[in-house]
């Protein structure tokens, strides 16, 4: 008992409801078992959670909105945001494991013979050697405006995955200079 009392001493207001997860799950197998064990136990399900939660990396770079039009002459198309040596600009060209952000846009298409306009938001990552997979994106957000990466639309092509969400827009009309929040894996 001593054992647990001094590892349980260790958990700070800073740990997180996870990692007190994990500690109650290893719980669950601990009873029963000799104090030296148990203490294993918990120092095994504490850096455990630790290792898991340190899996997520976030990124916070600040784009200045920029704006690209396209027409047919039924349909137009409006990009908000950034698209590498296109339009808009990042303070940061890449992410902290060197992939390049090649856009992160709302998309605007209005019909004029329906009247009708769809709405789209989007993340382009490039820079890869294999796909990372839609598990990569835990979640962009800008303007207060979170996407879920699980909730995306995913594609990989040629070095460059992508996250799509339609009927949802960040907000980069506003053209208002904004931090972006990205947390990936």
């Amino acid at each position: 008992m001593g054992f647990q009392r001094h590892f349980l001493s260790r958990i700070s207001p800073k740990t997180s409801y996870k990692q007190l997860l994990c500690l109650r799950m290893i719980e669950r197998v601990y009873l029963g078992r000799s104090d030296m064990c148990k203490y294993l136990l918990l120092v095994f399900a504490f850096f455990s959670a630790n290792a898991f939660l340190a899996s997520a990396q976030a990124e916070t770079p600040t784009m200045i909105p920029g704006w690209t039009y396209d027409s047919d002459g039924n349909t137009a198309t409006s990009l908000y945001g950034f698209a590498r040596g296109s339009f808009g600009t990042m303070s940061q060209t890449t992410t902290s494991n060197n992939k390049t952000y090649e856009g992160l846009w709302d998309r605007q298409e209005c019909n004029a013979i329906i009247f009708t306009c769809d709405v789209s938001s989007a993340i382009a990552i490039g820079g890869w050697t294999s796909d990372p997979g839609k598990a990569w994106l835990n979640y962009a957000s800008a303007y207060g405006n979170t996407k879920n990466g699980a909730s995306a639309v995913y594609n990989y092509r040629n070095g460059v995955a992508s996250w799509s969400w339609f009927g949802e827009s960040f907000g980069f009309w506003s053209f208002q200079p904004t931090v972006i929040t990205l947390s990936h894996n």
